[in-house]
């Protein structure tokens, strides 16, 4: 399944695999060039596997935690997009390449992703800079398809304060619609 769809990263989230079970799928099921990270030491079920490719991918645990698992991860043969979607996504619009930001979205609508509803701070990344020299771009962003937005449509992107970072993190939230008890 992984190498028939190209995938280079993956995730499952509230597999709820025993400890012992998970080292098990793990070594049988992945390829000898990826690896993983998950919270199997946070509790006594697995919540949360994070696998990626590392012919690809370098991925630097920062956080581990039984709800959540927050990890650096870098591109080896590219860096990111580095580009907003519109004007309104860039404090300095004079420095907007309107070629780049053309195709960046062709290659978005191309791919059959859109952005997911986000909430927080508009800005993502900062030069961090003072006056007249302050950029502030949204630079960072959720992606997902339409297999995504069926199965979670209810999900957001939460962008949170930078602290020391040029960037803000992201958290996405996997929202479920509340079942309304009737009397009858």
């Amino acid at each position: 399944m992984i190498h028939a769809n190209k995938f280079f990263v993956f995730g499952i989230i509230d597999t709820k695999v025993s400890k012992v079970d998970i080292l098990i799928v793990l070594k049988h099921s992945l390829p000898v060039d990826w690896s993983y990270l998950n919270n199997i030491d946070t509790g006594n079920v697995t919540r949360i596997i994070f696998t990626w490719n590392t012919l690809a991918w370098d991925a630097i645990a920062l956080v581990i935690h039984e709800q959540v698992i927050t990890c650096r991860s870098i591109h080896k043969e590219s860096s990111d997009f580095n580009v907003v979607r519109h004007a309104g996504e860039r404090l300095d619009a004079n420095r907007l390449e309107l070629g780049a930001v053309s195709a960046f979205n062709s290659c978005l609508e191309d791919i059959g992703i859109e952005e997911l509803t986000s909430w927080g701070f508009w800005f993502t990344w900062s030069n961090q800079r003072g006056g007249g020299g302050n950029i502030r771009s949204k630079l960072d962003r959720v992606l997902v398809n339409s297999v995504w937005r069926d199965k979670y449509p209810e999900s957001e992107a939460l962008l949170s304060h930078p602290g020391i970072s040029e960037h803000c993190p992201i958290s996405i939230g996997i929202l479920s619609k509340q079942r309304v008890r009737r009397p009858f």
